[in-house]
Order: structure tokens, then sequence, then C-alpha cells
């Protein structure tokens, strides 16, 4: 490629030959990961990677592309690896990115040229192209002596016979990814051709002679092609960008309400409640649990959560999402649906018993005039005949005491003072009440003689 310094990247995706399982249960399989490399032609380093069992896209290649611009420290230390960011220094801007026609002419990603990074779009079905990448890809795959024996390989093109990875399959994602990262290390470890090795670095030793040592020579030796990356970089460029409008509620996007205490703080929710208001947002398709607003004031992205907590907790993409929110709609409409066949089937009789109580009134006022006197006494009278024992017949009513059972608390309690006779008149013994609200009529009479004799 004759490239003249660090700061000319590749970028490219492939499927690995390994089934996974799943970090939940162990047992059960996610099939094989994707795996997104991006190299330097001038060293060939592996300067940035992604793993994940999404499909290759844009939103995939951003992670991998985010990982190459920043430290790899929190990489290690995330995965629990012996590294430092001096063993893997590789955290800068390229002057030129070259892709295949995928994910970078994508409707996404085709605004990363605004970034100042130079896209090259190869041909289709010319792999030749950016053949560093695809170099690395080979050797990633490649079956070494003393590398690592993955369980669940298996070939690309399978024979008679020949096991398909599934039955042996014991890595999950961060397993594997975890290996991954020591496969780059190692191959970032590997020397370079020795026609490849600038005269003006023979004086530095067997260090240059290294993927990352030459990388790491050309970063102070032949600098010009790379730069730091910029604060907002990552919600402008790597993010995908979209305008929304501010509610009452929150930031309406996609169909879902976005919230946080800066748009209360900062007054965004008042201005919109009489006037039409916009914001530019960012977000990843993947994650559908948050956005970013731009905030005009601070000059700075400002994180909004979904108002629904579930969508946060499921960790659902904004397609799932979509998804969800259809499936829910369609629960809805059957409910209603079912609600609207068993009110159609109920209500002739509901009505007739509406017809027969309405018979009922009026035959009884054929015979006795309704009057509106004495409304807080009837009232009183009827909430007495719908009180019963055991919280108006909501409990089953406990078994009596009969003289066994005393016997036997008398047994276990020494101290007892009831004994089988008084047990047995006691059970026998019937409750007074029960004699004064035998009918209506004997409890009406009842309050009546409580009440004193009414007015005429």
């Amino acid at each position: 490629d004759q490239a003249p310094g660090p700061g000319f990247f590749e970028i490219d995706a492939t499927f690995m030959q390994l089934q996974l399982v799943s970090s939940l249960t162990r047992v059960d399989n996610v099939s094989r990961p994707a795996v997104y490399l991006i190299v330097d032609t001038f060293s060939g380093a592996i300067v940035g990677y992604t793993v994940t069992l999404e499909n290759p896209s844009w939103a995939v290649a951003a992670l991998a592309l985010h990982n190459a611009f920043t430290d790899k420290g929190p990489v290690f230390e995330r995965l629990g690896l012996p590294y430092t960011s001096k063993d893997w220094p590789c955290q800068h801007l390229p002057s030129v990115l070259r892709a295949d026609r995928a994910e970078l002419i994508s409707n996404m990603g085709q605004k990363f040229p605004a970034s100042g990074i130079r896209v090259e779009v190869t041909p289709s079905m010319t792999p030749e192209a950016k053949g560093t990448v695809e170099g690395k890809h080979a050797e990633l795959k490649k079956e070494r002596a003393g590398r690592y024996n993955l369980p669940g390989r298996y070939s690309k093109v399978l024979k008679r016979r020949e096991s398909d990875g599934k039955r042996n399959a014991a890595l999950n994602l961060i397993e594997f990814e975890r290996i991954l990262v020591e496969i780059i290390m190692d191959l970032n470890r590997e020397p370079v051709p020795p026609q490849r090795i600038p005269l003006d670095a023979l004086p530095y030793g067997a260090k240059v002679a290294s993927r990352i040592g030459l990388y790491e020579w050309g970063l102070e030796h032949r600098p010009g092609f790379t730069r730091k990356m910029p604060p907002n970089f990552v919600y402008e460029h790597l993010l995908t960008l979209a305008e929304a409008p501010v509610t009452p509620l929150g930031i309406k996007f996609k169909g879902e309400l976005f919230m946080c205490d800066h748009l209360r703080e900062a007054r965004y929710l008042q201005i919109a409640v009489g006037t039409d208001l916009t914001v530019q947002v960012t977000y990843h398709p993947h994650f559908a649990g948050e956005i970013y607003f731009f905030d005009v004031r601070k000059q700075s992205w400002i994180r909004a959560y979904n108002t629904d907590p579930e969508i946060g907790m499921a960790k659902a993409s904004f397609a799932e999402l979509k998804d969800l929110r259809a499936k829910q709609r369609s629960y809805r409409d059957q409910a209603s649906l079912n609600s609207h066949s068993v009110r159609r089937d109920r209500r002739p009789q509901i009505q007739r018993d509406i017809t027969r109580a309405a018979a009922e009134a009026s035959l009884v006022r054929g015979v006795t005039k309704p009057s509106a006197k004495n409304i807080r006494s009837n009232r009183k009278h009827e909430k007495a005949h719908h009180r019963s024992e055991g919280f108006n017949g909501n409990i089953e009513h406990l078994p009596d005491i009969n003289e066994q059972s005393l016997q036997n608390s008398s047994r276990n309690s020494p101290d007892a003072a009831l004994d089988a006779g008084s047990a047995a008149s006691f059970s026998s013994e019937k409750p007074p009440y029960k004699e004064l609200t035998k009918s209506v009529e004997d409890m009406m009479s009842l309050w009546e003689k409580l009440d004193g004799p009414k007015d005429s």
C-alpha cells in the first residue's frame, strides 16, 4: 500500500466459525459471533475491534471505530487482562478509512465523512482492495500450534459426519472476547516483513520489527496522519443523528418519551407548552433505553432516558422496540375484541335482570306508595341486613370447639381452666344475636324498639 505512516486504516467484518453458549444458562447455544477488525496498513497492527452477536451494520462498526479511536486501558480492565495502555497504544483518528460497499454507504454511515476522515469505498467483490484486514481475518481464524483449542469450533465447509460445534460449545461472549483480545495482542507482536522496516528505524533495534512496535515508532517519526478524538466526536459522528420535538412530557422520539432532570431545570418543558420546540438528538440503534440531545447553552450532549423503565431493563433495540409495541397494540386490540364479544353475549341476560327488577319494583309500588321519609332509618336497617359473621361470609367458618379438642388442649396445657362439660355447654349454646336476626321483620321490630315509636 506504500502508506507513509500510521493513519491509513481498513475495516471489515467476519463471522467466526465458532459456536457460543448463553452467559445466563451456560448450555443454550447462541450461534456464532461477528468480529469487526480495524487494521493500520502502514504497520499491519490491529488498532481496534468489536465482537457481537448482532449482524454486521453501521451501529456495530461504530463500536469498532470507537474502540480504535480510544484508550484500550478500560478494555483490559473490563476483561481482567494483565495489560496496560502502553501494550496497545492505538487511540487515534486516521486520515483514511477504507471499507467495502456495506456499512459506510448505509443511511446511517454515509454521514461519517463529515468527521474529516476520508472514506474510501472499495468495489464489490474485490477483497484484495483491502487485503491487509482480510489477511488479519485469515490469521485470526487459522488454527496454529500453541494458539488456543477453542471448544465449539467448526469448519467453514463441513464434511460428512463432521461436527458443527454445537454439542461441544462452552464459551460465552465475554469469555470469547477475552480470548480474542489475547489473540489480537499476539498478532500485534508478530514481526513485519524485513523489507517493511524503514531504514531510519533500524537504530531502534528489534522493537520496531513487530507490528505494534512499528506503529508506535511511526507515531513519533512519521507523524501527521493521525489525530486525537475531539470530545463530541462520538455523539456527532459515531452515533446516529436525528431531530425530535420536545413536548411538556419530554422528548418524543420514535414514538417513545425520553426524560431527564436537565429538561426540567433548563425549562425545556415549560417552553414546549406554547411553542414548537425541536432539538438535535443522537442515539445508538441497538439500545432504546436512552438518547442524547444537544443543549445549545452548554454546548454539550445530555443523556435522556426512556420513560418506560421496562425498555431499559429489557435492553431492547429500537427495531425490537418497534416490534414489541406492535405486538402490544395487537394484544390490546384482541383484548378489546374479546371484551366486546363477552359483553354482547352477556347483555341480554343483564337486560332481563334489569327488566325483572323494574317489574318487581313497579308491582310493589302498586300496593304500597313509595315514601321519601325515614331514609336514614331505612338505610340503617338495610346495612344491618347485609352484615354477617365471617367477614360478611367471605371466610369459611371454623369448626366448633368440642369436647375432644378441649381434652386435647387440656392434656397439652395443664393450666387450662375449661372442662369437658363447660365446653359442651358452650358449643351447644347459640349466639344471642342469631335469635334476633332470623328474618327482616324481626330486625325491623328490633330497631323500632331501640329507636322508639315513629312519628305519624
